[in-house]
């Protein structure tokens, strides 16, 4: 089984989907039987996420943002969940506009042009792909504005506009309005006005008829790395050491900046009118200031954790960020407060990990692995897992401090997590259709694997030889994660809130198997469901605890079949994953970077925000004293009880 997320072919679980939830401002209030918690570190980064560069919104209710990967992901800042990711380009993109809901025009490698339909609640529409728009010799676009939906306009690094119709680029007129300058940033408050900065000089000019611009210097210091012009006779631009600098394009003349947010870089500008303007800076501030009396800026950290990397405003008390964690924050620049990052560009994030030591874990992400010691502070180098590895990994285990095992689609890959050193891949499951997607290895020499078709295969990782050919564990039923309490006792979950309990040994036959959460099964009456039974951790072979995409938390035990009842923990959010050092401790992870720890023989857990942590995306606890969580950001937590 199969389900389209941002656009992409990704599989239901395990491969964590990062769920766009409301964030709560406050957590459960901790009850005094709840278990002692632990105190979390900072993030560690081991495997960084997507990098957002830059956006547009032509409107309050869209906004298209580009990411390092080539990619373009379209989002309603006020409705979180919705963001539908675009593979737009084989080459990174670096600038973008929007002109209309139904229009981006974005600019890669080779100046080369990419227009086409944002649109999150249809297709993607191409409308014009790949045309080089500016062939000027050892040349760079650095600057692209689209005043309308028939007009773009960019600039150079060698003094050069060229203005074309993004929906024919072919057909384009070039001239140097200042011949070796090089150009940025621009801004176009109209079809006949651009402006575009060369260091302290600006150059305005009508694109129809730029033979009569000049280069005008407007600032004794600072090279400007962003620009607005709120009103034909306004522009306002922004420097890397905070200052801000406001000037009249059809009469420039020289003026000394003034300081909005002294040594702080400024990344990005939005001005919402000609007396409110807001400004990002690349260690997560943002600066609200009116550029006709800016000496009276107040700036607020509304990002601690993130570079800013562009600003939309939609009205004088509703602007949206993006970072390089693929995160949006909207804030009211007139109270910014404390802002909640919400991921909307999860490419490259770490989906889960295994740590067979309380000293090295292995997290792994699309096509990689990441082996690092939790309490170091060095960044290790992620590695590819095997040239000849077919699809993404789904699944790590680790049954011995130097053999673990990867899974992807139908093979295996055994490996030493602390040389990379891999055996061949292998096929276990050439018959799935739908692909593996959970993994546990209850010994050494032996781990079981289910997946989307309802079956198991059993192997031996030190050999990749398979000891139990595909089997039934629940037929036609997607299976969704696996733990193993024994070599003799392994349970699944699926996307219909079933559990499953069998002997993975050859011959061994199905033990158990009940309804233990009602609530994710209600949407699951064609088989597909949107919601699903995200982790499970045996720590005996009676007592399972399994957490799912809603923010159910269910305690069972997996040798009965008697139906159970699941309890809302974490309203509005989705777990990732669980683990259960203890028959009296499990701990929880969720996509709004929370820990939740708690006893599974009760209801009382206690909730503990990570600080710094983007969407959680698998936990691993080795003892009850000692627990590593990863984000999608590529980031790893350790938490000390």
């Amino acid at each position: 089984m199969r389900r389209e997320y941002l656009g992409r072919d990704v599989l239901p679980i395990k491969r964590i989907r990062f769920l766009l939830a409301a964030l709560l401002l406050s957590f459960v209030a901790v009850p005094a039987t709840a278990l002692a918690g632990f105190t979390w570190s900072g993030p560690h980064d081991i495997d960084g996420g997507v990098l957002l560069t830059t956006q547009s919104c032509p409107s309050a209710t869209q906004c298209t943002a580009l990411d390092a990967m080539g990619d373009a992901v379209t989002y309603n800042p006020g409705v979180q969940g919705n963001a539908l990711m675009v593979a737009t380009s084989a080459d990174p993109l670096h600038l973008i506009a929007c002109p209309s809901g139904a229009q981006c025009t974005a600019i890669g490698a080779d100046n080369r042009e990419f227009t086409f339909n944002p649109s999150p609640d249809q297709e993607i529409q191409v409308i014009a792909n790949g045309v080089s728009i500016d062939t000027a010799t050892n040349a760079s676009v650095t600057g692209l504005a689209c005043p309308s939906t028939t007009q773009c306009t960019v600039v150079d690094s060698a003094g050069n506009e060229v203005s074309f119709d993004p929906a024919a680029p072919a057909t384009r007129s070039t001239a140097a309005i200042a011949p070796g300058a090089a150009l940025y940033p621009l801004a176009c408050a109209a079809v006949g006005l651009c402006t575009a900065m060369d260091g302290d000089q600006e150059v305005s000019f009508d694109p129809a008829s730029p033979g009569s611009a000049k280069p005008v210097q407007v600032s004794a210091t600072g090279s400007f790395h962003a620009i607005a012009c709120p009103l034909i006779t306004q522009c306002t631009v922004v420097d890397g050491s905070g200052n801000e600098l406001s000037f009249n394009p059809f009469a420039p003349a020289l003026a000394t900046p003034t300081a909005i947010d002294a040594a702080h870089s400024l990344s990005a500008l939005a001005c919402v009118s000609a007396t409110q303007c807001t400004a990002v800076s690349a260690d997560g501030r943002e600066v609200t200031f009116d550029p006709q009396a800016p000496s009276s800026a107040a700036a607020d950290e509304i990002d601690g954790a993130a570079a800013l990397a562009g600003v939309a405003c939609f009205a004088a008390t509703n602007c949206t960020a993006v970072n390089s964690y693929g995160e949006a924050l909207s804030f009211n620049p007139q109270s910014p407060g404390a802002p909640i990052a919400v991921p909307i560009d999860v490419t490259n994030g770490l989906r889960g990990l295994a740590c067979p030591l309380e000293t090295r874990c292995t997290a792994f992400s699309e096509s990689q692995l990441v082996t690092f010691n939790p309490f170091s502070s060095g960044v290790p180098k992620p590695q590819t897992v095997h040239s000849r590895l077919e699809v993404d990994i789904a699944g790590v285990a680790c049954p011995q401090a130097t053999r673990c095992t990867a899974v992807t689609d139908s093979q295996e890959v055994t490996f030493d997590p602390t040389s990379h050193r891999a055996l061949k891949p292998k096929i276990i499951d050439p018959n799935t259709d739908a692909e593996i997607n959970g993994l546990a290895c209850p010994s050494t020499n032996e781990c079981v694997e289910i997946d989307g078709d309802g079956d198991g295969v059993t192997y031996n990782p030190r050999t990749g030889k398979v000891t139990r050919r595909e089997f039934g564990v629940e037929d036609g039923e997607p299976l969704i994660s696996l733990a193993c309490a024994s070599t003799r006792d392994c349970t699944a979950v699926d996307n219909d809130g079933e559990m499953r309990t069998f002997n993975p040994r050859p011959g061994g036959k199905g033990i158990a198997g009940a309804t233990i959460d009602a609530a994710v099964g209600l949407d699951a009456g064609s088989g597909d469901s949107t919601n699903e039974l995200d982790g499970i951790a045996c720590p005996t072979s009676t007592l399972c605890d399994a957490v799912d995409s809603q923010g159910d938390e269910v305690s069972f035990n997996p040798r009965s079949k008697r139906t159970v009842k699941s309890t809302l923990l974490d309203p509005g959010q989705g777990f990732s994953s669980v683990s259960c050092p203890s028959a009296r401790e499990c701990v929880a992870v969720d996509s709004a970077g929370r820990a939740f720890i708690g006893n599974p023989h009760g209801k009382h857990w206690t909730v503990e925000p990570i600080a710094g942590a983007a969407p959680l995306t698998g936990v691993a606890c080795r003892s009850t004293d000692v627990c590593v969580a990863v984000d999608q950001a590529g980031e790893a937590f350790v938490g000390r009880g």
